[in-house]
């Protein structure tokens, strides 16, 4: 075969693969234009090849941009400033990019703004920019913006709203305040902050908030010392206002005052069952080497445990003779284990040395 006639046969053969058009003629695909043959070795361009991207019904040549009267089919929304907590003073811009099936944006495309819950705020369009808008904020709490291209093609972005955090008042009761009562309750009462979804616990437990942010509970109370711990949480902010009291409860308190203090025949002590004995193991001694007794029983314990028993013996020869000699050498009261109890007769006191050895 000739030059000429494979040229014309390689022409035909990439015309044909075009089904479109007829390919334009190059003069690179040929050598010079003076020239009306081509060699062998010179790069022809073939067209596209099946199985491509046109065999999915978008053109193969880029420069014809996507084909006319693509949908929406995904849309993106941005705000601007992106963070983590708004406040309704600072509205953020929304924008919103539409792109069809191949990723090709709709710069032109309509939109349908909405905001979720409705109560959270509106969107107020830009009339230079069909595709940008303000989100107004009118409450606390957790919204979204969408924007829709068509009925099931919508974007979305989510927002959190919070002016301020939870602020916490407490009138009482105030702190190293004495209570007393026929029944053995605390009063706790005071006020919140922090728009409607602030929340009060007291001791962990949820008590009720008025409208105008007032609380009032009782909490039941024991003898002697009592942890009020108080927690105004807006589900936003951390952490959250706390205020904790230490609040000593009795039934009745002899004042104290200057010179002598009359009182009665007879008394009666009232000393909590936890403070002579918590039925608590000792605790490792810390890194200092101090080890902290939280009961009467517990440093009774520490004591003990801390005595070298064989010096408490005097003589430690037991018998001395032949053929045999004994000795103490040592005493280890082990891990002593201690319990008191008040009764009606008097303090109770059970020692027992297990580990004696």
């Amino acid at each position: 075969m000739t030059r000429l006639a494979l040229a014309a046969f390689v022409a035909a053969l990439s015309v044909a693969c075009d089904d479109t058009a007829p390919a334009p003629f190059r003069t690179g695909d040929a050598g010079p234009s003076t020239d009306t043959t081509t060699d062998a070795t010179t790069p022809v361009d073939l067209g596209p090849v099946g199985g491509g991207a046109e065999d999915l019904g978008r053109p193969s040549r880029p420069d014809l941009g996507p084909p006319p009267g693509e949908p929406p089919a995904f849309v993106r929304l941005t705000l601007t400033p992106r963070q983590t907590v708004y406040a309704r003073s600072e509205p953020p811009r929304v924008t919103a990019e539409v792109f069809d099936r191949f990723g090709e944006q709709l710069p032109s495309a309509p939109l349908q703004w909405a905001v979720a819950p409705a109560a959270a705020g509106a969107v107020t369009p830009d009339p230079s920019d069909a595709h940008a808008a303000t989100l107004r904020l009118d409450a606390e709490g957790q919204g979204a913006v969408r924007a829709c291209a068509l009925p099931d093609v919508c974007g979305r972005a989510t927002f959190f709203v919070d002016d301020v955090g939870a602020t916490l008042q407490l009138d009482t009761p105030q702190p190293g305040e004495v209570q007393t009562s026929e029944t053995p309750e605390i009063v706790v009462a005071g006020t919140a902050a922090g728009g409607a979804g602030v929340r009060v616990f007291v001791n962990d437990r949820e008590v009720a908030v008025g409208q105008d942010g007032r609380f009032e509970t009782r909490l039941p109370a024991r003898f002697g010392f009592n942890r009020v711990d108080v927690l105004a949480d807006d589900g936003v902010r951390r952490p959250a206002a706390r205020e904790v009291r230490e609040v000593v409860w009795a039934p009745s308190v002899v004042p104290a005052g200057p010179g002598v203090t009359p009182t009665p025949d007879a008394l009666v002590l009232r000393i909590g069952q936890r403070l002579l004995d918590d039925g608590a193991a000792l605790p490792a001694p810390d890194d200092a080497g101090a080890l902290r007794a939280t009961s009467v029983a517990g440093l009774v314990e520490a004591l003990l445990a801390q005595l070298d028993l064989a010096a408490l013996l005097g003589d430690p020869v037991v018998a001395r003779g032949e053929p045999l000699s004994l000795e103490v050498a040592a005493a280890r009261p082990g891990q002593p284990d201690a319990t008191l109890l008040w009764t009606s007769t008097g303090l109770e006191v059970f020692l027992r040395l297990r580990d004696l050895s």
